[in-house]
Parts: structure tokens; sequence; C-alpha cells
């Protein structure tokens, strides 16, 4: 088999058919389904029990965030290549048959570009393969769910997915993928050519940008990856930035210091981050400032 696609969901039964017909629906490709129902409290199991094509395998477990399903989905893998896709996204058509013409004896990740959609259908924003930057050895790739597919053992090797992260899950798990891939002398090939339909939701609607998932997320990313973040002080600042402003939102005034003043000296000579600094010393012009009166309540 050569391609296995892992879809987690949660709660989403609203979106999840049109996600699953979108797999099943790939043309001329050899596929397998893995669906894992990540504590569903609505109709989910119900639509799964429905579905009877032979390809689909479900998984049902307790709630343990997304990490953790994306892992039990990759632990039931049986194809050479895995790509993992969104219950709220689809695949176009020829998603996994121009993917698959991307895949050659030297290659471990293969990419695609993206188009974001609202619920009703309006155009958002498109997203191609770029650059990546030093943090992913300057490949050129995505860090999208559904736009990369990867050799399947190097996923294994790599040990899967993060469990304790609460965002960035695809940047993190790339982290490590790539200078994998990469020892392995093997390489990474894109098209520009939009195959994956994404939904484009508000922040506020996405429950992995909320400002408590933010803060502990990038926290363990910064932890986790800090020998290398801290040689690019571009990065090194952008992350540290995410977690002032998401602890300042929660109302955690100190930790969004610390983390203002370490972006400021990788960055000195960028204003922004002494501004913000400047905002959590005084934390009224903090609150105002970042509305830490809508967020403070927030689980942590």
């Amino acid at each position: 088999m050569l391609f296995s696609v892992v879809l987690t969901t949660f709660n989403r039964v609203d979106v999840l058919p049109r996600a699953v017909e979108s797999v099943l629906g790939q043309q001329d490709v050899d596929l397998e389904l893995i669906v894992v129902n990540d504590g569903s409290t609505d109709d989910t199991s119900s639509f799964l029990d429905s579905v009877s094509d032979p390809r689909v395998t479900v998984v049902n477990q307790g709630n343990v965030g997304l990490g953790a399903a994306r892992n039990a989905g990759i632990a039931r893998v049986s194809g050479e290549w895995v790509t993992f896709l969104d219950d709220d996204d689809m695949g176009l058509p020829s998603w996994l048959r121009s993917l698959q013409g991307l895949i050659d004896d030297g290659t471990g990740i293969v990419c695609c570009g993206a188009e974001y959609r609202t619920g009703d259908g309006v155009h958002v924003s498109t997203v191609v393969p770029g650059p990546m930057g030093p943090l992913y050895e300057h490949q050129i790739g995505t860090r999208i769910a559904g736009t990369f597919a990867v050799r399947s053992g190097l996923v294994r090797d790599v040990g899967g997915y993060d469990e304790r992260m609460t965002c960035s899950h695809q940047s993190e798990l790339l982290m490590r993928l790539i200078p994998l891939m990469l020892s392995h002398r093997l390489r990474m090939r894109s098209t520009d050519d939009i195959l994956v339909i994404c939904e484009g939701r508000p922040a506020t609607n996405r429950p992995m940008s909320s400002p408590a998932a933010l803060y502990n997320g990038t926290r363990v990313l910064l932890e986790k990856h800090r020998d290398k973040i801290s040689r690019h002080p571009k990065d090194f600042a952008v992350y540290n930035g995410i977690v002032g402003v998401s602890a300042a939102r929660l109302g955690l005034w100190p930790e969004a210091r610390r983390a203002f003043l370490a972006a400021a000296r990788a960055e000195p000579l960028r204003s922004q981050h002494w501004l913000r600094l400047t905002a959590a010393i005084y934390p009224p012009v903090g609150r105002r400032v970042w509305d830490a009166a809508s967020y403070s309540a927030a689980p942590r």
C-alpha cells in the first residue's frame, strides 16, 4: 500500500463526512484511511459506524489531544507514506496522485499547496511551498496538515508527534523529521499545485490558537529545541514573542516580561520587543494592549 491518511476528529460530525469522502474519492491511488475518533461526544461514532468502505479503519479512544490521537493513527499505518488531514479540511481528487508523482527512491517528504476557504466556500488565502528557514535546514516546503506526506518509516523513527504540544504540532515534528530525512540522504520535493482545501476559521474559533494553548505549546517548543532556535535570533525572538503575548493575555505578567526581554536581547534593534516589554512592566497598560481581561480566565 502506498498512502496512509491519518484523520483525527473531535466533535466535528458536521464537517467530518466531507473530509472522509474527499479521501475515499482520491483518483488512481492505493490508500487506507485511519480515522481516530478522539473521544467525540456528538454523533461522530454513529457516522463512522455507517462507513462501510474496507479501506477505512476507525480507532475510538478517550479525548487525549491531537498529538496523541495522531500517534494512535501512526501505530496502525501500513502504507509506505503517511499524511495527516484535519477533520475540517479536504483533499482534492488529484491530491494523493499528484503527491505520488513527486516520489522517487531519493525522496523523503513531498509537499503541495493549499487554499483556505470559509465554511461557505469563499476564498481566504493560498499557501504554496516556500523557504522554511534555518530551523528546517532551509528546505522548500509547507507545515500545514495535509500539504505534506512523509515516508512512514521516518515518522516512526523520529517518534511521531510530541504529545505535550498544544500548538505548532507540525512545526515541531518537522524540526525533527527534516534532519533525519537528510541524514538518510533523502530530499524534500514540492509542487505549487493547490491540492488541499482548508477551512479558514477565525483564530478565536480554533482551540489550539487560544492563548493558553499557544503559551503552553510554544514553551515546550522553546525548551525542547532551545539550542537550535537560540542560534537564530529572529526565530528565537518570534517564539518568545508568542509566549509573551500569550502570557500577557492570560495575565501572567512576570512570564510575559521574561519572554519579551528574551526577544529584545535576541533582536535589540527591533523596537517592537522593547515596546512590548514596557507595556508588560505596567500591567494596566498591558491589559489594554492585549485585552487581557478577555483571556485571563482561560484554562492553563
